[in-house]
């Protein structure tokens, strides 16, 4: 473009058929806010999308790629500190069916990049979390689990936690009335 960014990329088989392409958007910093990638027949293969911080300047805040289907596969978001580094991210993985949230993990970092809590969480179809998982920042073994079940209305109805060797620690299990509202909890 006119300040120098690159807008497109392409590859070209030696028939001279078009083998892939790439398109960019940058916004007025020359920051890169949206890649495309194009099959040879020139249709969508994936898009991704790109925010920055808004007080750090060139920092990416998000990152979100596409399927060519238009449903959400992943995000990626990231807070800094004052220094500008990274302190907390977080990644989201989705469906490729419905675009339903299957997967959320999130990290924070201390002041030397060093990864300090990172947590694992898996989700139902219908977006309920059945799983909760926290590792270790020193060795990434198993901190501790929770898992989760819930009824057709969304209800839960059995939380488990394990400890870092997988065995029960304890089970709650709930009971509902017909109007959803909990009237037992058991342990």
């Amino acid at each position: 473009d006119e300040k120098g960014n690159k807008i497109e990329e392409a590859k070209y088989n030696s028939d001279g058929s078009l083998k892939y392409k790439y398109t960019y958007k940058h916004n007025n910093n020359g920051n890169k806010i949206e890649e495309a990638s194009y099959n040879a027949d020139g249709s969508l293969k994936w898009k991704e999308t790109y925010k920055y911080d808004s007080n750090i300047k060139y920092k990416i805040a998000e990152r979100a790629r596409y399927r060519s289907n238009g449903y959400l596969e992943e995000k990626i978001t990231y807070k800094y500190d004052r220094n500008r580094e990274i302190k907390e991210e977080a990644i989201y993985k989705y469906n490729k069916s419905d675009g339903s949230l299957k997967f959320k993990e999130t990290k924070k970092y201390d002041v030397r990049g060093n990864i300090i809590e990172d947590i694992k969480y898996k989700y139902d179809k219908k977006g309920n979390i059945i799983e909760k998982a926290e590792y270790n920042s020193d060795d990434w073994s198993l901190k501790e689990k929770e898992t989760y079940k819930y009824d057709n209305n969304g209800n839960i109805i059995e939380k488990a936690r394990y400890n870092s060797d997988e065995a029960l620690e304890y089970k709650k299990t709930y009971k509902y009335d017909s109007n959803g509202i909990r009237i037992e909890n058991t342990e």
